[in-house]
């Protein structure tokens, strides 16, 4: 863990379960989801940055839903290229860029909902 002054930190973490809950505020984090049966995930972040490697995740049950909560911050999610991703967030003043390309086949699929404000999202396909 590196501390940058009282209030910045970053963290970096390997995570097994299957439900996920990140809240970063403040800081940076990486977290590597190591999951054999992911079943949801919440990501909170404001006035920081996360890093959310799913690379190493499986989703036993086809679906996935993910909700963002990210305020003056960055996210940045890496999914394998192989999962299906449906948007359904809203964004006010930031927004959602994908880079790389996905090549599905249609499973498993991932839902992304909640908001995005003052923010930006990036999904990168790996």
């Amino acid at each position: 863990m590196k501390h940058y002054g009282s209030r910045f930190h970053e963290t970096v973490e390997t995570v097994e379960d299957t439900q996920i809950d990140f809240d970063v505020s403040f800081g940076g984090s990486i977290k590597h989801i190591n999951s054999d049966d992911l079943q949801s995930a919440r990501l909170k972040c404001s006035f920081g940055s996360l890093k959310v490697f799913f690379d190493n995740a499986l989703i036993q049950s086809g679906n996935v839903d993910i909700y963002l909560d990210i305020s003056f911050g960055g996210v940045e999610l890496y999914i394998p290229r192989t999962w299906k991703v449906i948007n359904h967030v809203n964004c006010t003043f930031g927004g959602i860029d994908e880079k790389n390309t996905a090549t599905t086949t249609g499973t498993p699929v991932v839902t992304l909902s909640g908001k995005v404000s003052f923010a930006g999202v990036e999904i990168i396909y790996i």
